[in-house]
């Protein structure tokens, strides 16, 4: 069954559906269309925490095995901790008898930038870093900061924790040290806090701070940031104010691919990982100039991936596949026909729609759609376009 063989990566020759293309780093399929009107980090081959100029795609890997890990498409989030690799600034307040040294070890990006916060013993009397932050109560937050044990000892352990600055109502996580692996740290949820809210590395910022012997020492400290969302994206390094990394778009109406809507059978199998929250769009098509009432979309609503069909304004298909788990990659095969609609996740039995009337589209979008919807997470693996109706078990397994 010929097909169109596209990978988010060099462009392939067209190849048989047996023989799909894997993904390859870089530079991005010149069919497609990107921008990001910003810089913005991933990790790269090397394993350090590198930065994308702006409008250059990220290809992104495993920062401890360097596997690669896909094309990264994340939406637009703000640092709101200035000085977020400064920790000697005084923007940073430290109490309860911690000092900071400031560079005195390589960071995560492989500069000489990784500060060195020696905390007071136990943890008595609240050894923190921290910076108070204006924040709405109720609203969802993610803090986040790299922690390593420095290579001559130190702390057995580090907290990220936040607080209200007269009750504690906040989220910690306490993590375990190495000396000789960074981990980043991230505590995610609803901060319920409302007025002053205490963005703090390293201890227990309440009014009667819990002494732990773990969290005694030194310990080497670099990239901390606090910004609104149900959880954390790639870090964001900010100067003497926040700062905002934009959102990834990456479409194409390129003659040779959007081809492919128009064939009365057509297959679609899409490889990704995301972060189970929110609705985010995975692989989406629509039609110029009626983008809400013409559409194909793959995408995921929290931890549920769906399939869905709208032709003038109308749902002919909506497919609940199943669920996935954060940052674990999944593979949804769609297949859309002449009054038929299926669609499978990972080789699990396929779902079906009614007699369905497929729309016609104009331009693709991958891993976001005309609205935003950014999947935040990777595209991964081989992408095909298939001329034919398919198999859809068989295809997603």
């Amino acid at each position: 069954m010929p097909g169109i063989g596209f990978a988010l990566g060099i462009r392939r020759p067209r190849r048989r559906e047996a023989d799909p293309p894997s993904l390859v780093w870089g530079p991005l399929d010149a069919r497609l269309d990107f921008s990001r009107p910003s810089p913005a980090s991933f990790v790269d081959s090397s394993g350090f925490l590198a930065i994308a100029a702006s409008g250059t795609p990220r290809f992104d890997r495993n920062p401890a095995s360097l596997a690669p890990l896909g094309l990264l498409i994340e939406e637009q989030r703000t640092n709101l901790l200035p000085r977020s690799a400064e920790f000697d600034n005084p923007a940073w307040t430290k109490a309860g008898g911690a000092a900071v040294a400031a560079n005195a070890a390589a960071a995560p990006d492989g500069t000489l930038s990784a500060d060195k916060l020696s905390l007071a013993a136990g943890g008595a009397g609240g050894s923190i870093a921290r910076q108070i932050i204006a924040w709405p109560g109720g609203a969802l937050g993610a803090l986040s900061a790299y922690v390593r044990q420095p290579a001559a000892g130190g702390a057995a352990a580090a907290r990220v924790t936040t607080d209200n600055a007269v009750v504690w109502n906040g989220l910690s996580r306490k993590t375990l040290l190495s000396a000789g692996q960074w981990r980043r740290e991230k505590v995610e949820g609803t901060l319920t806090a409302s007025g002053t809210l205490i963005a703090a590395i390293f201890g227990t910022p309440d009014a009667t701070p819990v002494a732990d012997p773990d969290c005694a020492g030194d310990v080497l400290i670099w990239g901390a940031q606090l910004e609104a969302g149900a959880f954390a994206t790639t870090y964001i390094p900010t100067g003497a104010s926040a700062a905002a990394r934009a959102a990834d778009v990456c479409s194409t109406t390129d003659a040779g691919l959007v081809h492919w809507l128009a064939q009365p059978g057509k297959t679609v199998v899409v490889r990704a990982d995301s972060p189970a929250s929110g609705a985010r769009r995975v692989f989406h098509a629509a039609k110029t100039g009626s983008e809400a009432s013409d559409y194909i979309s793959i995408w995921t609503s929290d931890a549920t991936v769906r399939a869905t069909v709208v032709a003038g304004g109308v749902t002919q298909a909506d497919l609940a596949l199943g669920t996935i788990a954060p940052g674990v990659p999944f593979t949804v095969a769609l297949s859309l026909a002449a009054n038929r609609v299926q669609a499978s996740l990972d080789g699990a039995a396929k779902a079906s729609g009614p007699n369905a009337t497929v729309p016609t589209c104009d331009t693709l979008w991958f891993g976001c759609g005309p609205s935003g919807e950014q999947l935040c997470g990777h595209l991964s693996g081989a992408w095909r376009f298939l001329a034919s109706a398919g198999n859809v078990e068989a295809l997603s397994a």
